[in-house]
């Protein structure tokens, strides 16, 4: 007898929804009635973890579904991956693209803005580049970008523009600057005021990478007045000035983390404080991952660790651990990754270490080439790494367990940007970038 069969099909889908993805899948096999109960967002959604971006995708349409196709939450579950299993392979879509300045990339899962001259503006849409509109102002060069898709925030030195989406084109929606060492955040919608902004009034420092966007807020810290500005971009008002020498700054799709010697605030896209903590010693770098805030202290062997719950800013684990303060967190678990010299092999060893017990889960040697290295990381839930050497060769590991996977080859040194479905890098500084795209 068939229990399904004989319960409304609201109760058989909620049974369904208390399985692990292995019985789902056997159950969607055992008939067309399991199939369909099976194949619904309420049974899907909840194996998708919450840090991984939503890639918009459609069903394969060279496959012939006897059944129906599978519902939205079960083709993004099969889209990831997939993209996870590409990255493992080498598996890509590759695309040369005029551009000069890696670290002027904006990426959002969906929209990929690049600086080439002017911002270039690219979906990515079933594996493929998509040009959509170049972005440019006068004669200033932008040298840092944020996007949401919905907007496209620009700074230039003596401004930051404000694009908003509206029928597919990208339009200016105003602009912010502040007037000479005022620290008042000036918005303004008159195309004219642009000519009017003295490019000498407002000269930020090239290096600061502090902007994001959160909904319909922009975080920006502006290092020459020494604050960070909260500013709606729908209301066109500033909600809060934080004036504070920032030392880090961090941020995921929830909140903003801003980290002054040694303590840490937390806030929400409406600007409002969720928690404050302190380790009582200089951060020197901060890590957010799926659950916890983690804070390193400055060292080479032994540093200090503080890991928070992100949600509540309750203190988990606050201990001394055998990393350096380059060390990475991993994205869904309380784990460290970092690189050390293995004497006297004259090589290089990766390590996971985990923070609960400082117990170190796997350990790797790299490459015989391996001179230098600096670590990076991609969001996925395989955590993959790059490895980037002065060779100009990138090593890709899986870091679940530290096996290699593969090497990418004649790569320029730090010009390279990873995220969840792309790699994009510089080749032999040339004037050209070559994308990898994995979804």
């Amino acid at each position: 007898m068939d229990i399904l069969k004989c319960l409304p099909p609201e109760i058989s889908v909620k049974i369904l929804s208390f399985l692990n993805l292995k019985d789902i899948l056997n159950c969607s096999l055992v008939c067309r009635l399991w199939y369909d109960l099976t194949n619904t967002n309420l049974v899907w959604k909840r194996f998708w973890e919450e840090d991984i971006p939503l890639k918009e995708c459609e069903a394969s349409k060279d496959f012939g579904w006897i059944l129906s196709q599978p519902c939205k939450w079960k083709l993004y579950f099969m889209n990831h991956k997939k993209i996870i299993h590409n990255w493992e392979e080498d598996r890509y879509k590759r695309h040369e693209i005029n551009g000069r300045w890696i670290n002027s990339t904006a990426y959002d899962g969906k929209t990929l803005v690049i600086n080439n001259h002017g911002l270039e503006v690219y979906r990515i849409e079933k594996g493929n580049l998509v040009h959509c509109q170049k972005l440019s102002f006068k004669k200033y060069d932008a040298y840092m970008c944020a996007t949401n898709t919905s907007y496209i925030v620009v700074k230039y030195k003596p401004l930051i523009l404000v694009y908003h989406l509206i029928n597919d084109r990208y339009k200016v929606a105003h602009m912010l600057y502040i007037r000479d060492r005022d620290s008042k955040l000036i918005c303004s919608k008159e195309i004219r005021v642009l000519n009017e902004v003295n490019e000498q009034s407002s000269l930020y420092t090239v290096g600061s990478n502090l902007m994001c966007i959160l909904g319909h807020t922009l975080y920006v810290y502006m290092p020459h007045v020494k604050i960070m500005y909260a500013w709606n971009m729908k209301e066109m008002i500033c909600l809060i000035e934080i004036k504070a020498h920032m030392s880090d700054f961090l941020y995921d799709k929830e909140r903003v983390y801003i980290c002054v010697n040694d303590s840490i605030t937390g806030y929400d896209e409406r600007a409002r404080m969720c928690f404050a903590v302190t380790p009582h010693w200089n951060i020197y770098k901060m890590h957010v991952n799926n659950h916890v805030l983690v804070a390193v202290g400055d060292g080479h062997s032994e540093v200090d660790i503080c890991a928070w719950d992100k949600q509540t800013g309750t203190l988990l684990y606050n201990k001394k651990m055998f990393v350096s303060a380059d060390c990475l967190l991993h994205p869904t678990k309380d784990i460290l990754v970092d690189v050390l010299d293995a004497w006297p092999l004259e090589k290089k060893e990766i390590f996971a270490c985990n923070i609960k017990d400082n117990m170190i889960l796997w350990r790797t040697l790299i490459g015989e080439y391996s001179i230098l290295g600096d670590l990076h990381s991609i969001v996925a839930d395989r955590f993959l790494l790059f490895f980037t050497y002065s060779r100009h060769i990138v090593d890709i590991h899986d870091a679940k367990y530290g096996n290699y996977l593969y090497s990418l080859y004649g790569v320029d040194d730090d010009d390279v940007f990873a995220s969840y479905d792309i790699l994009i890098y510089a080749k032999n500084k040339s004037v050209k970038l070559v994308v990898h795209v994995y979804s």
